[in-house]
């Protein structure tokens, strides 16, 4: 079952910021990877649920699985090396930063 994540996408001055909202995983169930000129992420998840009499006969058995697959195209602006993420409360956070000659300045010019 592909699952519908809520992402948020933020620029500031020295970085991208990608917010995925996915509540109920835990980071190893996330894949983050470049390839080419695009960051790849996505999930996979699986639950099982068994209930069971005292003559092992199933009297419910639930599987629940949630997979999300998404596609980020990069410029050269960024530098992939640098790239970090952390998940914390269901919300996975991403940190592009742009490469030093991509930073937009900022500064008063003083006139003569």
């Amino acid at each position: 079952m592909q699952s519908q994540v809520p992402v948020n996408v933020r620029e500031t001055d020295k970085n991208y910021e990608v917010e995925l909202i996915a509540p109920g995983l835990r980071k190893q169930d996330f894949s983050l990877q470049f390839s080419g000129d695009n960051l790849i992420v996505s999930f996979d998840h699986k639950e099982e649920s068994n209930d069971q009499d005292k003559n092992n006969r199933w009297l419910r058995r639930e599987y629940r699985r949630q997979s999300f697959t998404r596609t980020f195209s990069m410029d050269e602006t960024i530098d992939a090396e640098k790239v970090s993420a952390h998940y914390d409360n269901g919300v996975l956070q991403i940190t592009l930063p742009k490469k030093p000659q991509a930073q937009k300045v900022s500064r008063t010019i003083n006139i003569q």
